[in-house]
Order: structure tokens, then sequence, then C-alpha cells
């Protein structure tokens, strides 16, 4: 998986949640999310194809990081078993109970679980809300 930057599918997520515009999904909260939630994420499996899958919400990592926090999830389908996160999955949403919970960003290359680190939307909507940092 890519590591650079943030996926297009997320960042534009940003832009709309910001606007305001209809259509956006809602957020899910982080304070629901813990071990053992579950949820769905879909993805792209090429020619426009898509492909709806259960995840199990393993846990949160790095709330002190500059990052931010991050929700490691496990993708419980039999093909992920064998091929882990793939290359080109990032971007593609992770939904708890209908809302949005983020984006698949990562993987890890030489896991043999196929577990996907998903950066949580709610901070990416807070980011974009906060007033621009000055210069140094």
């Amino acid at each position: 998986m890519k590591r650079s930057g943030v996926p297009a599918l997320v960042m534009a997520g940003v832009m709309l949640a910001s606007t305001g515009l209809a259509g956006v999904p809602e957020v899910e909260d982080l304070t629901s999310i813990a071990p053992g939630t579950r949820g769905t994420c879909v993805t792209d499996v090429g020619r426009g194809e898509l492909l709806e899958f259960p995840v199990t919400v393993l846990g949160m990592q790095g709330g002190a990081a500059p990052e931010g926090e991050l929700v490691l999830v496990r993708l419980e389908d039999p093909f992920f078993e064998k091929a882990g996160v793939i290359a080109g999955m990032s971007g593609s949403p992770v939904y708890v109970d209908g809302k949005l919970l983020g984006a698949v960003a990562f993987g890890w290359g030489f896991s043999t679980e196929p577990i996907a680190g998903v950066p949580p939307f709610r901070r990416m909507v807070d980011l974009a809300a906060a007033p621009a940092p000055g210069a140094p």
C-alpha cells in the first residue's frame, strides 16, 4: 500500500464535508469505536465493480502521534486471507453503522493477517475546519 499523502477519495470527501453539500455520509464518532466493532469496507476490484465486505475493528493506535489516531481493522473476506491488503485499496471507505469511519490508508507488506490502517475521517473534517497555521 502507498503511504504517501492523503488518498484522493478522502481529500475529496473532506472538501465536500467542509462545504456542507448534501449526499455526504454522516461521520462516525470515535467514542463509539471499540475492539470488536463490526463494519463494512467498499473497494473497487476493477472495471468499476465494487466489492463490499465486513471488517472488524482491532483497536486504535497513536492518539498522541502528530498524525493523530489510526484505527486498525481486519478485513473479513476469504480473498484477503491470502492476498492481504492489496495495493490500490487506498481510499476505500470503511463504514460502521452506516456512518463513515475513514478510508483504508495502508497495510503491512509482510503481514500474515489482512490488517489495514484507517485514519478516522472525523479528524480530517476537523483539520479542514481548523484555521490555517500561520507562517513560521
